[in-house]
């Protein structure tokens, strides 16, 4: 089951938060460039230990959708203490950016992709809005 998210967010400002196709933009030339859509998830599950188990799952299928796939370790021992007490962080790198995967009792949410302290400012925002 899949808890949908506000799309918009006096904190984050308003427009979507999830869901945004990919869309042409223009660097900083003036050329136009492809962006690549950034997942966002959310899930929220019965119980924590069915939520850690999506985690593992999740986590473990992510080396059939990237190149380059390392658990980021190094990131892993800076968890962020701004997430809600028992929440658990884990950071890999990628060909593509990084990815998040943080879990908060029976919530589960993955950000690929962003930066770093992007992806953890999002997931504390959306991790603590849940209550």
């Amino acid at each position: 089951m899949v808890k949908p998210l506000p799309t918009t967010s006096p904190r984050l400002g308003t427009g979507p938060l999830l869901g945004r196709p990919a869309a042409l933009g223009h660097n900083s030339s003036g050329a136009s460039q492809h962006q690549v859509p950034r997942p966002l998830y959310l899930s929220v599950w019965k119980n924590a230990a069915s939520a850690e188990s999506f985690a593992q799952l999740y986590a473990n299928s992510l080396g059939r959708k990237y190149s380059g796939l390392k658990p980021d370790l190094e990131s892993q021992h800076s968890t962020p203490t701004d997430l809600p007490p028992g929440s658990t962080e884990q950071v890999y790198s990628t060909s593509e950016g990084p990815v998040v995967i943080t879990t908060s009792g029976n919530l589960v949410f993955v950000a690929e992709s962003f930066d770093l302290d992007l992806a953890r400012k999002l997931a504390s925002l959306i991790l603590n809005a849940q209550g």
